[in-house]
């Protein structure tokens, strides 16, 4: 569970970075050279930008990022495994605590004017070298168009980090789309992998892996994991998406109850209550039944 104790500051992360900037007018291009994350266009924009599409769709939680403090752009000198000098992110402080905005180079964020045509591109290269038709999964597209608009069309998800160096986060908000989970992970952190798979393959074959080296198209894009005391190992919430065969349809599993999966009628509205809960950083554990239907198949 996320204590007072736990929680990263603007302090913390200003004291560990090398570079804080307030805007994006102080900020030397030198700095970002070669960094592939564009961190630059939302800082520039403000967070009337960055938050018109979250305050549309979710409204609770929009109204918290908006009323949250300003962007700061924090800047650590790399140790030289990279071309580039620095690692930069995107931070806000919420409630008191940071929120780090991750993004994809430029023309990888959906708000991007060149993205579609950069998609075409390469689907159009891979289909002539591999000689058949190939498209890029665009993971983001598996969700409700208010999900995926809030989150996933100008920043990539929300960090909610757990140390002042970001790392692997906490899963807890809407996370990254690179670092969605598939089933066969969470059920093997588990060791429920051998229960349930078998379960998971007969629900959901069109999600089943190509290949032994690709993972599941039944993907997590957010886990309570960490934000609650649970009595058992199994206890959190996840909630997944079919990023293959895409349904549009939001499943959410519950203490790791596989064979009683169930879908969110109202995935936009829960969502948004689930992210208002965790800013405002209330204590337990939220509860997304009110939303939730048995998965019928």
């Amino acid at each position: 569970m996320i204590t007072s104790d736990d929680i990263i500051t603007l302090k913390d992360i200003k004291e560990y970075n090398d570079l804080w900037y307030s805007s994006a007018q102080e900020v030397d291009p030198a700095v970002l050279e070669g960094h592939w994350r564009d961190v630059l266009t939302p800082f520039a924009k403000g967070k009337d930008w960055l938050y018109e599409l979250t305050l549309q769709h979710q409204q609770r939680t929009g109204q918290l990022l908006m009323n949250g403090g300003e962007l700061g752009l924090g800047c650590k000198l790399h140790d030289g495994t990279l071309s580039l000098s620095y690692i930069c992110y995107l931070f806000q402080e919420v409630q008191g605590q940071v929120i780090e905005i991750p993004r994809m180079f430029k023309g990888g964020n959906p708000s991007d004017p060149d993205y579609q045509d950069r998609i075409d591109r390469v689907n159009a290269k891979l289909t002539k070298e591999r000689g058949y038709t190939v498209k890029l999964n665009e993971r983001h597209l598996s969700l409700p168009e208010p999900i995926r608009l809030a989150y996933y069309h100008r920043f990539n998800g929300l960090n909610i980090p757990n140390h002042p160096a970001i790392g692997i986060c906490p899963q807890i908000l809407p996370y990254p789309t690179n670092s969605w989970d598939p089933i066969e992970n969470l059920l093997g952190d588990l060791r429920l992998k051998k229960k349930y798979l078998p379960l998971i393959d007969e629900m959901f074959p069109d999600t089943m892996p190509e290949a032994k080296d690709l993972g599941y198209e039944f993907r997590a894009f957010l886990n309570s994991w960490g934000s609650f005391i649970g009595k058992k190992r199994t206890d959190g919430d996840q909630l997944f998406v079919k990023t293959k065969g895409r349904d549009g349809v939001v499943y959410y599993l519950r203490d790791a109850d596989v064979p009683n999966l169930m879908v969110l009628t109202d995935p936009a509205e829960a969502i948004d209550q689930y992210c208002e809960f965790h800013l405002l950083r209330k204590e337990g554990r939220f509860d997304f039944r009110p939303w939730a239907a048995p998965y019928t198949g």
